[in-house]
């Protein structure tokens, strides 16, 4: 019997394939999305807590507003539960990124391998001055391993150029003064307490890169959905532990033992941590008060040492100051003695030098003169003519001549004698004849006569005798005057020989002197140069010594003036010291764990989404086939109603009989659910992977199976199918053998409320008339069919809608044209607060910036009622409002403003924040800032954000809570110009060092669709799913509905009724129903819109519900096409039905 039993069952789930096959489909389509999205977030659990577990991930931080010491490392490894402790440095610093300064976490490598890097490429950090960056920092500066980057704060450019200015100053000063020393040389630089909150905890110098490395604490992608809720740092650089400067740790690290063995994201986990947590913070006030005795104890122990060091360097400079004022004054000394001599020196040397010069002028002057000249050459001449008239020659020769001239002169005279006395003769001889002519007496005359005649002869005589004497010498008369003059000239030869000679030795004389004279005045000239360059070589050097003596002085005085000055900074700094160590406050401990780190609450966040849409998809999915197995187990039943009286009959028990149908929809199920673990296991969570990808940077995710999970989600429609099944069979159980044998009597046909309104119901013809009593006469299978097409409808609207409220959440948030959003302002720019002024002078010279406002922005952890969470604080100035910047405005379209505290004011939150966080008007929400302070104020009212959670406050709520001075370091502006000039604007202030941060309004619109692609896609998977699911409940209940109406059908046939008019006869009801379910599942599916958008409750996004009209009407559309399809389909099977077999009678 048990094989003919199972044949028959094989044999049935042959004959009404279809029907098995559309059950299987609907299990394929529930567990599928119910295994695969469950599946694929565990996934992403899984392979986050291995990646965790194999960086060694730390479980429980420690930080202390004066940091840590080893003693508290020790302490906190001796706690219960820990299995590892150690301290470690991480800071936050700015990098350069493509031109523009980004923020980037620098964290020192533990030894013992504890939150270790994960190694893509390269190597990790093993000497001071290498680093290893993340593969978003070296893809976005376009760097590579081996290249050179520097990080740091403003201040250390000033910090650099201030120590190279001292070095200069004081190589100078040694150069200048050998024996000061430089007040710099009062050193203090073991005056400052070690408090731990440096925020320079690395040395700053060129690191060179050599690895590519994941962080494990910061696994979210830039442009993931954790992008908005991300308040940390943008890139990670890891450094050895040789890099730090700092003496105490910025933080402790805690592996907690046993934390290894289970999920971090498990309650196991959780409870493990939190013993931890709890033990921590038993031990938390006696280290806090342990830390500051000893920053108490060792600044006071330093600034006692710093103040006698002080003491002993002011004593030293003091000594080396007055020696090197003796120094300089005895040099003073010198160079005035050196003065006086000099000018001594000077004086004698310029006499000796005149004396000399009036020597050379006036033998010059002499010379120069031209009577002293001819004096001196007249004597010079009549020297040497005395000289030549003194010499034998010349008196021989004078003789000579003076011989011939008388000779001459005797013989002349001689001549002449007889001349006168012939011409005497001859006038006598006249006068003679005359007187003898006249007859006179001429005796007389006769005896002149004859007496001159006789002295005529004697004369003539005379002559002879003298010509006789010059014959006798070969000289003739006539010779006389030419050898006179010859003579003559050789006397004035010689005479002018002599004076010539007389005159030249004059003149070589006077060449000679003036040549002395010239050689004495160069002499001169070469001593009163060497004179004058000895007297300004002299004068040089004194002025050189007196230069240096008066350099030096300034030195000294300059030195001097800088002491006291770095004397008085010293006692200064001595007397701040011992105030500052006065003022530190209380050791503060804050004790966190995992999910302090927003990239890991996000994965359980994002997770836990898409989890609760895995859930509350596959419920309905679930409801829909149990109903569809109703509706199919039904007609089974319905149609093997004879045999199952003859089963019966035979003797075959209930349950044997029941499990015939419970094993065919069970085992439709089972083959689904087989068909669905598969594709939930395997394929879903690898669609998945794909966008897991791009949100978190895990080197892999790993497929993990659950037999549980796996059992549930088979179970659960296994159970809830065979469960329906086995309702619907154990009724028709009930009924003894005979009656089932029978045929069921027909259900009897009563009247319908539409036939009460006569004017319509007059008005349609028999066909629709028909219809109408149709649709409400079998009620179950309007049930079924409205339900079916109401629940699929309604979970297309659902998963459309989620996707509209994704896509809206950037209008809402930044504006669109229909609507107003949250931030109206075009860039967010922050700087350090003293750069602030100088860069809003800028910005207010551009015409690209239409207005602007300052403000101050900060990362701060909120929290009440045990929850926290990382927002932005907003405080605005005093006097100043953020209207045209931020709308503050409430769930119900009011605007808020911001009261101050002096009027009882406090602060406003966003509405994701309170939700939460579970804060309402009037209660404290607690606020610590990045310096670790910590205050409370007053929730005011609650706001709406969409994207990113805000705490809004103002400068006197500010000061208030915090207990600080407010400094506004960042500006709120509104640009001129299209979207993509302004988005060109907010890349050209990035570019600028001065600029910490740079947010474009217009950028975050313009990638948004990056952000939220998983939640896209999921919701795309959902819709098609559900979809998929209409038409199969569609086809599934179409089947149904002919199969238990062939003869009906038939009967139309044999009436006449054409294929077309029959169809229309079936399909029409079919449409009805489709139709009347898609209008139901309209307002059902915006109640399953509101309820999963109200469950998508996600940290940092408030999702305010969206449908578009166009989602439901695609919805809709897409419902009463697949009734189209199906009621195609249905043809084949209306066209095939035998009239014959169909009538006969079942009896």
């Amino acid at each position: 019997m048990r094989s003919a039993l199972a044949k028959d069952t094989l044999r049935t789930i042959r004959r009404s394939a279809r029907r098995f096959v559309s059950l299987a489909a609907i299990c394929v389509l529930g567990t599928t999305m119910l295994i695969g999205i469950t599946i694929a977030c565990r996934d992403l659990r899984l392979s986050a807590d291995e990646f965790f577990d194999a960086q060694r991930l730390y479980d429980v931080s420690v930080q202390s507003t004066l940091g840590l010491t080893d003693d508290d490392v020790s302490a906190l490894a001796g706690l219960d539960g820990v299995e590892a402790a150690q301290g470690g440095w991480t800071e936050t610093a700015y990098t350069e990124v493509a031109g523009a300064r980004q923020s980037v976490s620098v964290s020192a490598i533990s030894k013992d391998g504890m939150n270790e890097p994960y190694l893509l490429e390269g190597r990790l950090p093993a000497s001071a001055d290498e680093l290893a960056a993340t593969s978003e920092y070296l893809e976005a500066s376009g760097r590579r391993i081996g290249d050179s980057v520097t990080f740091g704060v403003d201040a250390d450019a000033g910090t650099w150029a201030a120590d190279d200015a001292s070095e200069h100053q004081r190589e100078r000063a040694a150069d200048l003064l050998e024996n000061v020393n430089d007040s710099d040389d009062i050193e203090l630089g073991d005056l400052e307490t070690d408090t731990g909150d440096s925020t320079e905890l690395f040395a700053r110098h060129t690191y060179k890169i050599v690895g590519e490395v994941i962080d494990p604490t910061s696994v979210a992608a830039k442009n993931g959905s954790a992008s908005f809720r991300s308040t940390g740092a943008k890139y990670s650089f890891f450094v050895a532990s040789d890099a730090a400067t700092a003496s105490a740790y910025s933080v402790v690290y805690l592996r907690v033992a046993g934390a290894s063995g289970v999920s971090c994201f498990s309650d196991e986990y959780k409870r493990l941590v939190e013993d931890v947590k709890g033990e921590a913070e038993a031990i938390k006030a006696e280290r806090e008060d342990a830390r500051e005795q000893q920053i108490a104890a060792d600044g006071n122990a330093k600034i006692d040492d710093a103040e006698e060091s002080a003491n002993e360097q002011f004593s030293k400079v003091e000594d080396q100051l007055a020696q090197a004022q003796a120094t300089i004054d005895d040099a003073l000394a010198q160079i005035e003695a050196g003065r006086e001599q000099l000018e001594s020196q000077k004086a004698s040397a310029l006499d000796a030098l005149a004396q000399a010069q009036g020597q050379i002028d006036a033998g010059r002057a002499r010379l120069a003169d031209p009577a002293t000249r001819e004096v001196a050459l007249a004597q010079a001449t009549q020297a040497a003519r005395d000289a030549l008239a003194a010499s034998d020659q010349y008196q021989a020769g004078v003789a000579a001549r003076d011989a011939l001239v008388q000779a001459r002169d005797a013989h002349d005279a001689l001549t002449q004698g007889a001349a006168q006395l012939e011409a005497s003769i001859a006038t006598l001889g006249e006068q003679i004849d005359q007187l003898k002519a006249a007859g006179q007496d001429t005796s007389e005359l006769t005896t002149q006569l004859l007496a001159m005649q006789g002295k005529l002869a004697h004369v003539k005589g005379q002559i002879d005798a003298l010509d006789t004497q010059l014959a006798t010498q070969n000289i003739s008369a006539d010779q006389l005057p030419a050898l006179i003059e010859a003579s003559q000239a050789q006397l004035d030869a010689a005479e002018a020989s002599a004076v010539s000679s007389a005159t030249s030795a004059f003149d070589d004389q006077l060449a000679a002197m003036s040549a002395q004279l010239d050689e004495g005045q160069a002499a001169l000239d070469a001593q009163r140069d060497a004179a004058q360059q000895m007297l300004d070589e002299a004068a040089a050097q004194l002025a050189d010594a007196q230069a240096q003596a008066d350099e030096g002085q300034a030195a000294l005085d300059s030195n001097r003036t800088e002491f006291e000055s770095s004397k008085a900074d010293a006692l200064a700094r001595i007397a701040e010291a011992r105030a500052k160590l006065a003022s530190v406050g209380s050791a503060t401990w804050y004790v966190q764990d995992r999910s302090a780190i927003s990239s890991f609450a996000s994965i359980d966040t994002d997770a836990s989404c898409i989890e609760k849409i895995g859930v509350a998809f596959p419920a309905i999915f679930l409801t829909v086939a149990i109903l569809v197995s109703l509706t199919t187990a039904a007609r089974m039943v319905e149609e093997e109603r004879g045999l199952i009286g003859l089963y019966k009959a035979l003797g075959y028990s209930r349950a044997r009989i029941m499990s015939k149908y419970v094993l065919y929809t069970a085992g439709a199920a089972v083959v689904g659910g087989f068909a669905g673990s598969v594709l939930g296991f395997i394929a879903l969570p690898e669609f998945l992977f794909v966008f897991f990808r791009l949100m978190y940077t895990f080197p892999a995710f790993s497929l993990h199976f659950s037999a549980g999970l796996c059992a549930l989600a088979c179970g659960m429609f296994v159970a809830g199918i065979g469960m329906a099944t086995a309702l619907t069979v154990r009724h028709e159980l009930a009924e003894q053998p005979a009656q089932l044998m029978r045929p069921r009597a027909p259900k009897a046909g009563k009247r319908i409320l539409l036939e009460r309104v006569r004017p319509v119901w007059r008005r349609l013809s028999f066909l629709n008339k028909v219809t109408a009593r149709n649709l409400f006469r079998y009620k179950g299978r309007l049930a079924m069919t409205v339900f079916g097409v109401a629940g699929c409808c309604a979970l297309m609207i659902a998963g459309f809608a989620i996707n509209d409220t994704v896509q809206a959440l950037s209008a809402n948030q930044y504006g669109a044209e229909d609507r107003a959003g949250i931030y109206t302002y075009d860039v967010l720019a922050a700087t350090q607060p003293d750069d602030l002024e100088q860069a809003a002078g800028r910005l207010t010279d551009d015409a690209r910036v239409r207005d602007y406002t300052s403000v101050r922005t900060e990362n701060v952890s909120a929290g009440f009622g045990g929850a926290t969470e990382t927002v932005q604080l907003v405080v605005v100035p005093d006097g100043f409002s953020l209207d045209g910047y931020i709308n503050l405005r409430g769930d119900d379209g009011s605007t808020l403003e911001l009261a101050d505290a002096t009027s009882d004011g406090g602060v406003l939150v966003t509405k994701s924040l309170a939700n939460l966080t579970g804060l309402v008007a009037g209660n404290e929400v607690s606020l610590q800032d990045t310096s670790l302070s910590r205050g409370s104020a007053k929730v005011d009212g609650i706001v709406m954000n969409y994207l990113g959670d805000a705490v809004y406050m103002t400068q006197s709520a500010y000061e208030a809570t915090f207990g600080k001075e407010l400094e506004a370091n960042a500006l709120l502006a509104h640009l001129n110009g299209t979207t993509d000039e302004k988005i060109a604007f907010a890349d050209e202030l990035s570019a600028d060092t001065t600029w910490l941060s740079v947010v474009s309004t217009q950028t975050a619109v313009r990638d948004f669709s990056n952000v939220f692609l998983l939640i896209s896609c999921v919701t795309v998977l959902l819709t098609v799913l559900a979809a998929g699911l209409s038409f199969v409940v569609l086809l599934t209940l179409s089947t149904t509905n002919v199969s238990e109406r062939e003869r009906e059908l038939a009967t139309i046939k044999v009436l006449g009724f054409r294929k077309r008019e029959t169809r229309t006869y079936i399909n029409k009801e079919m449409l009805i129903l489709a139709l009347i379910g898609t209008v139901a599942g309209i307002p059902l599916g915006i109640a399953l819109s509101h309820a999963l958008t109200y469950v998508l409750n996600m940290p940092s996004m408030y999702f305010a519900v969206e449908i578009a009209p166009t989602s439901i009407l695609v919805s809709c559309g897409l419902s009463f096409v697949f009734a189209l399809v199906v009621c195609a389909m249905a043809r084949r099977s209306i066209d095939r039905i035998d009239m014959v077999s169909a009538l006969k009678s079942a009896e």
